[in-house]
């Protein structure tokens, strides 16, 4: 059986559309805390000569503020093996996991 994009794509449209109230207030605390991050100017703390900070700075910003807001917060990382179907994981893709 062919699935076609559009198919795909609604799934997809309706899966991203459909978020509880927890969801958009999750979302709404890590917006006010980019905002007050960008407002404030955040350097990198990992020592990097960088303007700003690297995304391994800002997601650990974010986790905190969202934890002081009551937020179960962390930074996850996930790596897989290749297999037939799936490119192996090169690299540690890192994001940040909020739990109820």
């Amino acid at each position: 059986m062919e699935i076609s994009i559009d198919y795909l794509w609604l799934l997809l449209q309706g899966t991203l559309y459909r978020t509880s109230s927890l969801e958009t207030k999750i979302r709404q605390a890590t917006k006010e805390a980019m905002k007050e991050i960008d407002g404030v100017g955040m350097y990198c703390l990992c020592g990097k000569p960088m303007p700003g900070a690297c995304r391994n700075c800002l997601q650990r910003e974010i986790s905190i503020r969202l934890q002081n807001q009551g937020y179960n917060c962390a930074i996850c990382e996930s790596k897989w093996k290749r297999s037939e179907e799936i490119p192996s994981g090169s690299t540690n893709k890192s994001f940040l996991s909020i739990f109820s």
